[in-house]
């Protein structure tokens, strides 16, 4: 199954994991020393986390203290939606230690005891009725400083004014302690001379509140969404959530309009075949296990399965690049695309072919099936 950001747009039914991982990994996040146990008890404490949903919106995801019901708010919207618009629902707990949402029996909620939070939202966003990822966390960092540091990212975006205009992109970012940042594409700004000049682009952050950053680029300046980071409590690796809804046209500011959509990032640094390997549950219900080696991934979406090849540190530290092989046992070059791999069990993914006519992204988190 291969899910498209037009198909988001479009048909989709979760933008999150189905290509994800038609490469694996397809992108992501995922985790650098373990998932920080499941979500598989029948009861606990409620769970709130705030987090970006694929398409543009930052949410508040909450679950019940017995794990039967889910509500979420929305917070900002790049589509016109109230903050405080609310939608609620209930949950059935899957043999696996996943929960089914009572509105999309194709979506998949799960939560690990570190923080990281896989929810969704169900919205009509000017295409129909549907259902999105998001990616929540229940302990966010609070100041620039904190934040600081040097990231790899995955973007998934489409045009503000042309919906069906869509693409995905990979780099690198800095953000420094005194708030100001700058973002290299396609490129690694941790190497010196590694970023030409025409591909650094600076801008601000500045902390609004509750763990949120704005961000803005451009004199005068031009807000085009907002950051949620927090710090891997197993590993001290940071990861970053950007909720993107920048109205500008492509070509305007230092570099054109972001378009509505989310990036994810996770701190640079080394990663080896123990940080990846594992399950790996998308919003879509898909699950993916990476090999002990680290170097293959079975992805399995119903009857379909695919399956490929992993490098990690590709193209640099940090990233690990995956590549579609075979389609249900027939050989098949598919999707190739690049993972941030950070933190505690967040994958995103974006393929890397860089192409706008359809381009491929998804989401989920590390997850210790039961």
């Amino acid at each position: 199954m291969k899910t498209t950001l037009k198909q988001w747009r479009g048909h989709l039914k979760s933008l999150a994991g189905a290509a994800v991982l038609a490469g694996v990994l397809s992108v992501g996040v995922v985790s650098c020393g373990g998932g920080g146990g499941g979500s598989g008890a029948s009861s606990g404490p409620p769970i709130s986390a705030t987090g970006a949903a694929l398409p543009g919106e930052l949410v508040t995801f909450t679950v019940s203290g017995d794990r039967s019901s889910y509500s979420y708010t929305i917070v900002e919207s790049a589509y016109g939606i109230a903050p405080g618009t609310t939608r609620s629902g209930t949950l059935s707990r899957n043999a696996d230690g996943t929960f089914t949402p009572s509105v999309d029996p194709n979506s998949r909620v799960a939560f690990l005891e570190n923080g990281l939070v896989l929810g969704f939202i169900r919205e009509n966003l000017g295409m129909g009725l549907k259902s999105y990822p998001v990616l929540g966390i229940q302990q966010p960092i609070t100041s620039a400083a904190a934040a600081a540091g040097t990231y790899n990212f995955v973007q998934a975006s489409c045009e503000a004014s042309n919906p069906a205009n869509c693409a995905t992109f990979f780099g690198t970012f800095r953000l420094n302690a005194d708030g100001t940042y700058l973002v290299c594409v396609g490129a690694n700004l941790a190497v010196t001379g590694g970023c030409p000049a025409g591909s650094q682009f600076p801008g601000t952050y500045t902390s609004t509140g509750n763990g949120r950053f704005a961000l803005s680029e451009g004199n005068p300046a031009t807000n085009f969404g907002s950051a949620l980071a927090f710090t891997s409590p197993s590993t001290g690796q940071k990861v970053l959530l950007i909720d993107l809804k920048d109205s500008r046209p492509s070509g305007s500011g230092s570099n054109g309009g972001k378009g509505k959509g989310i990036v994810v990032a996770g701190e640079q640094r080394l990663i080896s075949a123990s940080d990846i390997a594992g399950s790996y549950v998308t919003s879509d219900g898909g699950r993916v296990v990476v090999s002990n080696e680290g170097n293959s991934y079975t992805r399995t979406d119903g009857a379909d399965v695919t399956t490929g090849t992993i490098a990690i540190n590709s193209p640099w530290a940090g990233f690990a690049r995956a590549q579609a092989t075979a389609f249900n046992g027939q050989a098949d070059v598919g999707v190739n695309g690049y993972a941030v791999l950070g933190g505690s069990g967040v994958y995103g993914f974006v393929d890397g072919t860089g192409s706008t006519a359809d381009p491929q992204a998804g989401l989920g988190i590390r997850f210790p099936f039961q």
